[in-house]
C-alpha cells in the first residue's frame, strides 16, 4: 500500500520560481545597486529570468555548481 507525500516535504521552496541562494544575492545586489545606478536594475532582472529557468530545469544546479566549484582541484576533469 502505497501513501502519498506531501510535495512540501521533498521540493525545495523557491523564491519568485528560483532557487533560494541566487535569488537572494541577485536581489540584494540589485537592491544595493539600485541606488547607485538605476538602469542597471535591466541586467539584475536578466538574471533573474536566468536562474528561474536554471532552476525549472534542475532544483538543485546552483548547489551541485557551488560543490562543483570546490571540488574543481580535486578532481581533474
Amino acid at each position: 500500500m502505497k501513501e502519498k507525500i506531501c510535495k512540501a516535504l521533498i521540493v525545495d521552496i523557491t523564491i519568485a520560481g528560483g532557487a533560494r541562494i541566487p535569488v537572494i544575492l541577485n536581489a540584494g545586489s540589485a537592491f544595493c545597486m539600485l541606488y547607485i545606478r538605476w538602469y542597471l536594475i535591466f541586467i539584475f532582472i536578466l538574471t533573474h529570468i536566468l536562474i528561474v529557468d536554471f532552476t525549472k530545469k534542475d532544483g538543485k544546479f546552483f548547489e551541485h555548481f557551488i560543490e562543483s566549484l570546490k571540488y574543481n582541484n580535486r578532481y581533474e576533469s
